[in-house]
């Protein structure tokens, strides 16, 4: 992904999740806080969690006005209605399970005020599977590509999972194709917009 790609699929979120100077924002699976970052810059209050400690620490050091925490996504570890907005850009692809899945969004849901709003970004569409598959082998070479995604192979979603989930629990949602010119891996992700009512 292009610094130009990178920035535009940032400026989606932050329509999506409208994040104003005076919010607080999280983002679950904050790796190193790039996705933060722009936001810090603006005076946002700024939140992360990622399970890779080497990668909180140097969140930690490259965002210091932040508050990060090293753990799972699934048990996130603010009390109930702490955030303002919540976000989750390309971890869902490296979930468990869709068990996982759901407790993560759970948590999310938890986590935000009543009214706000919940963004998670890149996620691997099930019906586009194959297509998927036969893009990144030729992009990166077969050989290649078994060797980087030996142990790392990565989830895919039904829509219509995420829309049970905001329907059982009565959330306005959204679900939309991930268009970023020239980003190879939006042929075949999408997002999932949610807000947790009054």
């Amino acid at each position: 992904m292009t610094e130009q790609m990178w920035m535009e699929l940032h400026s989606l979120a932050n329509a999506k999740l409208s994040v104003q100077p005076s919010d607080h924002l999280l983002e679950v699976g904050c790796g190193v806080g790039a996705f933060l970052h722009p936001f810090a810059q603006k005076g946002v209050r700024i939140s992360g969690i990622d399970y890779s400690p080497p990668m909180i620490e140097v969140a930690r050091r490259f965002l210091p006005q932040g508050a990060f925490e090293q753990g799972e996504a699934n048990h996130l570890p603010w009390h109930d209605a702490t955030f303002d907005k919540v976000a989750s850009m390309g971890v869902f692809l490296y979930f468990r399970d869709w068990a996982y899945a759901e407790q993560v969004l759970d948590e999310m849901l938890r986590v935000v005020k009543p009214g706000g709003r919940c963004f998670v970004i890149d996620i691997n569409d099930r019906a586009k599977m194959t297509l998927a598959e036969e893009i990144r082998r030729r992009n990166i070479g077969a050989e290649k590509y078994d060797e980087l995604y030996a142990d790392l192979r990565q989830m895919y979603y039904e829509r219509d999972w995420f829309r049970e989930f905001a329907s059982k629990r009565g959330l306005p949602h959204e679900i939309s194709d991930q268009a970023i010119a020239n980003y190879d891996s939006a042929l075949w992700r999408f997002n999932f917009y949610f807000e947790k009512t009054v």
